[in-house]
């Protein structure tokens, strides 16, 4: 599958959790995220890995930038939620660094109820060298 061979050609790496981030805007604020810092730059070479598979799959590629991130929450109203985004805004997180050895690949379905998220795939990746 691609993902074990994407896995494959990159070793493990640490990144770090570090700053609060809302998409597309603090003024229409849709998804509440905390931004991922990586020096390596192994997450962008991945990425750039999964989209050159997933054109090859016959999928578009992505025309939004790549913000390496951790989405903490979607919002259903925007507009009633400036506030929130704010406060997310202005939220200090101590930074966490931590591995990354596993690539997951996740389905999501939007229901009434929210987002349903199942692991399609999981491959691990090699340590470092």
């Amino acid at each position: 599958n691609h993902l074990s061979g994407i896995a494959g050609r990159h070793e493990s790496f640490s990144i770090r959790l570090a700053a609060t981030g809302v998409f597309p805007s603090p003024s229409r604020p849709r998804i509440l995220w905390i931004g991922i810092t990586d020096p390596s730059g192994m997450s962008q070479s991945i990425y750039r890995d999964i989209e050159k598979a997933s054109v090859e799959l016959g999928f578009r590629p992505e025309e939004r930038a790549f913000y390496p991130h951790v989405t903490i929450g979607r919002i259903r109203e925007p507009e009633r939620s400036r506030a929130l985004a704010k406060t997310h805004l202005n939220a200090r997180i101590e930074p966490i660094e931590f591995e990354v050895g596993h690539l997951v690949l996740y389905e999501s379905k939007l229901l009434p109820t929210g987002s349903v998220y199942s692991i399609v795939s999981t491959a691990e990746m090699p340590g470092p060298i």
